[in-house]
């Protein structure tokens, strides 16, 4: 039972981060949207992404990590959800401080992360590899290139100095 409860305090403490965290980040969206307007595009779903999708992300990495880990799984495994958070984080950072290097990450993470769903996919069907490509082809028109599209409309508002203000 140790080990039941050590997984029930994570989850707490991820609960707490994620409420408390989330009113630090709605406050710092709503003053983000004023500055975007003057950019002159719709930036609703950079603000979601940035400042929802991504936070919750790293810490359903991290959770996944520490249930591996903790599950006696293989630590390769972990190692590489440590290394997808270390680029939602960069990505977070980049993009919450407008740096035009953040969209080429991001596009990098994109494609990391449609690989896990076309995996998952994979086990769901049989082992056949058409259902691999069906899949991977799946995720990267749902997921990759809806983002690519939008993300690359947007790279020159993060080539512009001064019209963002950086809080």
């Amino acid at each position: 039972m140790r080990g039941s409860s050590a997984f029930d305090a994570l989850i707490n403490v991820l609960m707490t981060v994620l409420l408390v965290g989330g009113g630090v980040l709605a406050y710092r969206w709503s003053k983000r949207k004023s500055d975007a307007a003057a950019l002159g595009m719709p930036m609703k779903w950079y603000f979601f992404y940035t400042f929802w999708r991504l936070p919750l992300s790293i810490m359903g990495t991290l959770a996944v990590m520490v249930i591996l880990v903790s599950g006696g799984e293989d630590f390769a495994l972990a190692l590489g959800c440590i290394i997808v958070a270390l680029m939602q984080v960069a990505v977070f950072i980049g993009f919450k401080n407008f740096k035009a290097w953040a969209i080429n990450l991001n596009i990098v993470l994109l494609l990391v992360e449609s690989s896990p769903a076309a995996l998952i996919a994979r086990s769901e069907f049989s082992e056949e590899g058409s259902e691999l490509l069906v899949a991977t082809g799946l995720a990267l028109a749902t997921w990759f290139l809806p983002n690519l599209v939008y993300f690359e409309r947007r790279r020159k508002l993060f080539a512009l100095k001064g019209l963002v203000k950086h809080s």
